[in-house]
């Protein structure tokens, strides 16, 4: 076998390689979106039915209020279940064994970074977000990631400062943008109950 051959087959084994380890990370990735959707379909039900119960009992106790004090006390309510809810949702984050809170973050980094982004890191997690974290993390995104030698001074969580916009990426942002996104529908949903 000569020389060019040699270097062929290595190659050619680097690529197959290669490969494979992309195809399995895009799996993983894949399947820990589908893990936390879950996890937020069940967190969102759970809310749902807890919210529909708190309406329920707040609406006896107003029947003899008038329509306009009631109505205050309706929609505080609502957002007090809402707090509550997105409060628990934070909880059962807090409470994330360490494997599931980097996979969690990890696959926040993909979906969110951008080549050259440099991430600080909040002091609370800075034993958990390592420079090796951040290197695969940034090998799975395709990115150039960088690691800034400050913390921030979020709770904790992650910062990914760049070029083009900075980028939270926290646990109370994350309920924070998934609020946002549903909370309109769950007031709907209240309000005609």
């Amino acid at each position: 076998m000569g020389k060019k051959e040699i270097i062929s087959k290595i190659l050619e084994t680097a690529k197959a390689e290669a490969d494979l380890l992309l195809s399995e990370a895009q799996a993983e990735a894949e399947a820990l979106i589908g893990s936390a959707q879950a996890m937020a379909d069940r967190s969102y039900k759970d809310a749902l039915q807890q919210a529909e119960a708190e309406v329920r009992a707040i609406k006896e106790r107003q029947e003899a209020s008038s329509k306009n004090a009631t109505r205050d006390v309706y929609v505080n309510a609502q957002n007090e279940v809402l707090e509550i809810a997105f409060s628990k949702a934070r909880e059962a984050f807090a409470k994330m064994k360490d494997a599931d809170y980097k996979k969690l973050f990890e696959t926040l980094i993909i979906s969110v970074a951008d080549d050259g982004d440099e991430v600080v890191v909040s002091k609370k997690d800075e034993k958990v977000f390592t420079q090796a974290f951040i290197d695969g993390a940034a090998k799975k995104a395709g990115k150039k990631l960088k690691i800034a030698k400050h913390k921030n001074e979020l709770q904790s969580g992650l910062l990914l400062t760049g070029k083009r916009a900075d980028k939270i990426i926290t646990i109370e942002a994350l309920v924070a943008n998934t609020r946002v996104d549903i909370e309109p529908s769950v007031v709907a949903q209240l309000i005609n109950a």
